[in-house]
């Protein structure tokens, strides 16, 4: 599992416990900024601009980037034709949809797509102003490319380097497919961190997060690593009843492992009351979100049908170059249980 997560769909990533707690369990949180706000930092908004300051946020920069993937437009389009036919070829959303009915794209993420969207009549530019660096977009097709463009960018680096997509958003977790095995994992370690991780049950001010993570940063790596450990091992046990007793005594364990990570979080008087982390899970490779993780650790379930096809679109698009990653997992998402999507 990366120890570094890009978050999706939006620019500016939300002021709340969640993030909080995702900043406190990866190393590293990148966002998805358009180069004009990094000229105007200001349209970020206090929250955001705090994070980046302090050193919390990466902001990639999509037209930095998207340079490198040889089949960016080519695979999302063939996507978008084998999911929906010739309905998506003869859409009449742009022309019958009211206006500021669909979702902003900006145009710096899109680079050679709009035009093949805009004859789909799947996105449509501003009326009165063709040169707006914003397009609106189906609201639909719009969910499967922000989460498309997040795969493809977290995958263009290394294993060291590469970031895996991160959303608090059940619409949008659920636009990937994988393996069984991924599936298996991830309810796993949904339980885990549910059950285990202390967390702040508020939103925390950049800096203090900066500050606890640069204090404790050894104990909170080697937090992480435990549990992507002790999920690999309990996914190789195929038998339910052993599978959910062993979870049972993991969870035991560690949750004595994480009282030095509560003492200090307790001790810190920045720091509002502690919860566990409320995490409905970290759903890998299109796992379904659900309220009780636990019903996939007995059958976790088959995947298919368009979730599938993005993982391959972001594949395509790559190229042969990248043809290693076709073993790494696309897409993670951690959910706030009872948050609307």
């Amino acid at each position: 599992m990366s120890a570094k997560v890009v978050y999706y769909p939006y620019i500016q990533v939300p002021d709340s416990p969640w993030l909080s707690r995702v900043l406190l369990y990866w190393d590293e949180l990148g966002a998805i900024v358009p180069s004009d706000y990094i000229q105007t930092p200001e349209k970020l908004g206090r929250h955001m601009i705090g994070l980046v300051r302090e050193g919390l946020v990466t902001q990639l920069v999509p037209g930095m980037f998207l340079w490198e993937v040889p089949r960016f437009t080519e695979s999302f389009l063939e996507f978008i034709d084998a999911r929906a036919g010739a309905a998506a070829v003869n859409s009449q959303w742009a022309v019958d949809a009211p206006p500021n009915s669909g979702t902003p794209i900006h145009a710096e993420k899109l680079q050679d797509l709009v035009e093949g969207l805009c004859s789909r009549g799947l996105a449509r530019r501003a009326p009165h102003d063709k040169y707006s660096t914003w397009v609106e977009m189906e609201s639909n097709t719009a969910s499967d490319f922000m989460a498309y463009l997040a795969a493809v960018l977290g995958q263009l680096g290394d294993e060291q380097t590469s970031f895996a997509p991160i959303t608090d958003l059940t619409t949008h977790s659920e636009r990937f497919g994988g393996k069984r095995g991924d599936a298996r994992r991830a309810s796993l370690r949904a339980v885990l961190l549910r059950d285990v991780l202390p967390a702040p049950a508020e939103a925390l001010e950049p800096a203090a997060i900066r500050d606890f993570k640069e204090a404790n940063a050894d104990e909170l790596r080697r937090f992480r690593r435990t549990i992507e450990d002790e999920v690999s091992a309990l996914a190789m046990i195929d038998d339910a009843q052993q599978r959910r007793e062993r979870l049972s005594d993991v969870t035991r364990r560690l949750r004595e492992e994480s009282r030095e990570l509560r003492s200090e979080m307790e001790e810190t008087k920045a720091w509002p009351r502690l919860t566990l982390t409320s995490f409905l899970g970290l759903v890998a490779a299109g796992a379904p979100c659900l309220d009780s993780p636990e019903e996939l650790l007995a059958s976790p379930p088959r995947l298919f049908g368009a979730a599938a096809g993005l993982s391959a679109a972001v594949l395509a698009a790559l190229g042969s170059r990248h043809a290693e990653r076709r073993a790494r997992p696309l897409a993670y998402a951690a959910l706030a249980p009872g948050q609307a999507p």
